[in-house]
C-alpha cells in the first residue's frame, strides 16, 4: 500500500532517499529509485562512510619527488578507519602533477588512484585536479583553494557536505567577507561564487566598467579563518572595520597549531563563465535573449525593479541556476539588498526548492565611523563624496523616527521633503515603506501598532566628480527579525 504524503512529507522522503537516514549528520548516498517497499518501510541504516572530518589528511605539498612522495613531509597518514591516505602518483616537481590525496580502504602502499576511488569515498572536495580530465576542469590555485569552473566539477566537489553558499559578483569588500564568516561559523564547508551576471545589467548600465579584482578577491578569501560556532566573528575579534590580508595572516600565525587546525577556511570558489551559466547565450537586450529565465512577481516590480527593468529577472535566474548547481544547505545574503533577499526567499518557497533549506539575511556591514553601507560601487566615490554618502542612512533613520512619532505611515512624498543633500551632486531617488516579509508597500495613513514590522528603503543618486552616476541603496527594518524563522 502506498502512503499519502503531504508536500513537506514528500520533500522529507525525497531527501531520505537521496541521503539515507543519516541526513542530519551530513552523510549522503546515491539516489534510490522509489518503490512500494521504500515508501512503506523506513530505509535501512547506511553504514558510516569515511568523511573529511574522520580523516587525518596531510596538507597538499608544493612539489613531489620523482616517486611522487611529498618533499620533506611524511608520506602516509592513517584515518580512523585504518585506511591509507597518501598522494597519488604524478610526474615529479617539474612535470604536470595530478595533486590528489587519495583514500583507498584497507589497501596500504597504493601509489595511484582513480577518480572513482575518490568519489566513492566522498573525498573529491579534498582533491585538486590540475588541467582537464574528462570534462572536469577543477584546478588548484596557489592559495590552496579549489577553483571550480564547470558544473560537473562543482557537483563532484559538493557530495556530501553541509554547505554554506555566498554568491557574489566579485570586487569583494568587508560586507562580502562578513557573509563568508557567517557561513564558515555555521557550516562544515563554504563555497563562494564570483560571477559578474550580465542578465541583471541593462544595455546602458555599468557591466563593462564594474570593478574586477579577482586576484585580490581570492587572496582575501584565502586569508579568512573562523572558529566554528563563533557566529561569524573570527578569532581576532572582528569589529566591522576593514581588515587587510597581512593582518589576517599575522593573527593566524600567532595562534597555536592546535587552534589553527580547528579554524574553518573557504572550501572552494566557483568561477563560472557566461557559457557555463547561460548555455543558450546571453544578449544585452531582453527581447533578444533565449533560454529559461525566472521572474518573481510581487518582488520584482517595485523600488529597484521599477527603475531597472529586468534587473530582478536576471538576479532570480542566476541565483536559481547557482542553487541547482551547488545545492547548498544555507544561502547567505546581505540585508543591504533587502529586496533581493526577500525575492530569493519567495523564489525558493514557490518553486519548492529544498536546497538551500534557508536564506540568511545578514546585517548590513557599515563603514566606521560614517555608517555608510559597504558596496562595491563605493569605489567610484571620491574621498569627499564617500565621507558624506551616509546621508541616505541618516535620512532613513529620521524617517523611522517620524513614523513612530506620528503613529501612522506617511506618504513617501512627505518623507522626501526632509532629505537634505550634503552636496549638490546628491539626489534622493526614492523612499518607500514596505512590509519586511511580503515587501508590499504599506499605504499612507495605515496605523502603526507598537510591534508593527516596517522596512524603510531608499536610494540615492550621486553624480560623481569622475562623471559617473552611482546609485547607492540602503534600508532599515523596524520591529522585525529577518531571520526569526531560521
Amino acid at each position: 500500500r502506498f502512503k499519502i504524503l503531504t508536500m513537506a512529507a514528500t520533500q522529507e522522503w525525497a531527501i531520505t532517499q537521496q541521503c539515507g537516514p543519516q541526513r542530519r549528520s551530513g552523510h549522503e548516498g546515491s539516489t534510490i529509485k522509489p518503490s512500494v517497499e521504500t515508501l512503506a518501510k523506513k530505509p535501512k541504516k547506511v553504514p558510516d562512510q569515511p568523511t573529511q572530518e574522520t580523516l587525518s589528511m596531510p596538507r597538499l605539498p608544493n612539489s613531489y619527488c620523482a616517486n611522487s612522495c611529498p618533499i620533506g613531509s611524511a608520506v602516509v597518514k592513517t584515518c580512523s578507519h585504518g585506511c591509507c591516505c597518501q598522494p597519488a602518483c604524478g610526474d615529479g616537481p617539474n612535470g604536470r602533477v595530478s595533486q590528489i590525496f587519495g583514500h583507498t580502504q584497507h589497501r596500504k602502499g597504493v601509489t595511484s588512484l582513480t577518480k572513482e576511488d575518490i568519489i566513492s569515498h566522498n573525498l573529491f572536495r579534498s582533491a585538486a585536479l590540475v588541467g582537464k580530465d574528462q570534462g572536469l576542469t577543477m584546478s588548484h590555485s596557489t592559495l590552496n583553494i579549489p577553483i571550480l569552473r564547470t558544473v560537473e566539477a562543482v557537483r563532484q566537489w559538493r557530495n556530501p557536505a553541509l554547505i554554506g553558499f555566498v554568491p557574489t559578483m566579485g570586487a569583494l569588500h568587508e560586507g562580502h567577507l562578513q557573509l563568508v564568516r557567517h557561513s564558515l561559523s555555521s557550516q562544515q564547508n563554504t563555497i563562494v561564487s564570483i560571477f559578474l551576471n550580465p542578465a541583471q545589467f541593462g544595455p546602458t548600465e555599468d557591466l563593462m566598467s564594474y570593478p574586477s579584482t579577482l586576484e585580490s578577491d581570492l587572496k582575501q578569501l584565502a586569508a579568512l579563518a573562523v572558529i566554528p560556532g563563533s557566529h561569524g566573528i573570527p578569532h581576532d575579534g572582528f569589529d566591522g572595520r576593514m581588515t587587510t590580508d597581512s593582518r589576517a595572516t599575522r593573527n593566524i600565525s600567532n595562534i597555536s597549531a592546535g587552534a589553527q587546525e580547528s579554524l574553518r577556511k573557504v572550501s572552494a570558489v566557483f568561477l563560472p563563465t557566461n557559457d557555463v551559466l547561460y548555455p543558450s547565450g546571453i544578449a544585452a537586450e531582453v527581447k533578444d535573449q533565449r533560454g529559461a529565465f525566472v521572474t518573481v512577481h510581487g518582488f520584482s516590480e517595485q523600488l529597484e525593479g521599477a527603475r531597472r527593468p529586468g534587473f530582478f529577472r536576471g538576479v532570480a535566474t542566476v541565483v536559481l541556476k547557482l542553487f541547482l548547481i551547488i545545492e547548498p544547505t544555507i544561502g547567505f545574503f546581505g540585508q543591504k539588498d533587502l529586496q533581493q533577499c526577500l525575492l530569493v526567499r519567495q523564489l525558493c518557497k514557490d518553486l519548492h526548492i529544498i536546497r538551500p533549506r534557508a536564506i540568511v539575511a545578514a546585517p548590513t556591514v557599515r563603514d566606521i565611523p560614517t555608517g555608510l553601507a559597504l558596496s562595491s560601487r563605493n569605489t567610484y566615490l571620491s574621498p569627499s563624496e564617500a565621507n558624506v554618502a551616509n546621508a541616505l542612512f541618516q535620512f532613513l533613520h529620521q524617517c523611522g523616527q517620524k513614523l513612530l512619532l506620528s503613529g501612522h505611515i506617511l506618504a513617501p512624498e512627505e518623507l522626501s521633503e526632509s532629505f537634505s543633500p550634503p552636496l549638490a551632486s546628491f539626489t534622493l531617488e526614492f523612499v518607500s515603506i514596505n512590509d519586511p516579509v511580503t515587501f508590499q508597500e504599506i499605504l499612507a495613513g495605515t496605523q502603526i501598532q507598537p510591534n508593527s514590522p516596517i522596512a524603510i528603503s531608499g536610494a540615492m543618486l550621486v553624480h560623481c566628480s569622475s562623471s559617473r552616476l552611482v546609485r547607492l541603496i540602503d534600508n532599515i527594518v523596524i520591529n522585525h527579525d529577518l531571520n526569526h524563522d531560521i
